[in-house]
């Protein structure tokens, strides 16, 4: 009648309570794409553990079991180490959240990497496509009879404008601008707006698209449903190895959609395209300047270097 919980009646909230809170507050100018991801996350891995406990009853006897849960290939911070660490980091991020706003005493996750295996991790890049080859390989793409025409166009436009994949699966034309294609914040992976200066081809392509236009996103799967990450990755990899088969020593050289950003990045280096680092950097949606000091001053956007660089490439 009181209004309040007799099993709880300090009104803690749940670690689930404070993890949705934290990712409403705190990751709330980030990308949907980074929520989501945190989202998944936690409630994969942590909330069948700890996601119903009091915040301030969680022990770090907890964290490590999550960390060591079994996977089918064996505990998780050693078979999934890069995944592991994101759920510990994001853990401890909510649980330090808690301990500022007086809902826990301390937080159990803090230095729990000490109380776990050694992990020796070699990073996995993206497999990228040797620039040299692109050329034929779109002319072999453009000309298959299996490929949907628009996951076609979307794998091309993605290659000149060295996007990442949500992005010319979530394009919209409401975004398209002239010759320009305006990235809000929330769709971009650093999280602030890019402009991408697009080439005659590009443009090109937009055309062609608009032939087939059904609603408000450019590329799109039936239904106006935004493509899968997997339709334009096996596209790639299925047209890649009908070319290029016979060269392909394993399948970890098969690339994959997202590896043309690196394709672009090592055509710059080796062909020595006349433009900066930081030219090259802004095209591909980097940071031009790791120093916040340094960046506070430069506010280039090299804008008609990356229209030449656009079409160069």
């Amino acid at each position: 009648k009181a209004g309040v919980d007799p099993r709880n009646p300090a009104d803690v909230p749940s670690f689930k309570s404070c993890a949705e809170t934290y990712i409403s507050t705190k990751l709330k100018n980030l990308s949907q794409k980074t929520r989501a991801q945190w989202e998944s996350t936690l409630a994969t891995w942590v909330y069948p553990f700890i996601g119903d406990k009091d915040v301030d009853k969680v022990l770090r006897q907890d964290i490590e079991n999550i960390l060591l849960q079994p996977t089918a290939g064996g505990a998780l911070w050693e078979v999934k180490h890069v995944t592991a660490d994101r759920v510990r980091g994001r853990v401890d991020a909510v649980l330090q959240r808690a301990v500022n706003h007086d809902q826990a005493p301390k937080n159990v996750a803090l230095g729990i990497k000490d109380d776990l295996p050694k992990v020796s991790h070699q990073p996995r890049h993206h497999p990228s496509m040797p620039f040299a080859q692109i050329t034929e390989f779109l002319a072999y793409l453009k000309a298959s009879p299996r490929a949907n025409p628009l996951t076609k166009l979307a794998i091309e436009f993605g290659v000149l404008t060295v996007a990442r994949s949500g992005e010319v699966r979530g394009a919209s034309w409401d975004e398209i601008i002239g010759d320009e294609w305006h990235l809000p914040a929330e769709r971009t992976k650093q999280g602030r707006p890019h402009v991408v200066y697009l080439s005659s081809r590009a443009l090109e392509i937009l055309q062609e698209a608009k032939r087939l236009r059904s609603g408000s996103l450019i590329f799109w799967s039936a239904g106006q449903r935004e493509m899968s990450d997997n339709t334009l990755n096996k596209s790639v990899k299925q047209h890649y190895v009908e070319l290029f088969g016979d060269g392909i020593a394993s399948a970890d050289e098969i690339p994959t959609f997202h590896g043309f950003r690196a394709s672009f990045k090592t055509w710059a280096e080796e062909t020595e395209a006349p433009f900066s680092d930081r030219v090259v950097e802004a095209m591909q949606g980097h940071r031009v300047e790791a120093s916040k000091v340094r960046a506070a001053y430069n506010r280039a956007k090299y804008i008609e270097q990356r229209q030449k660089l656009s079409q160069l490439w």
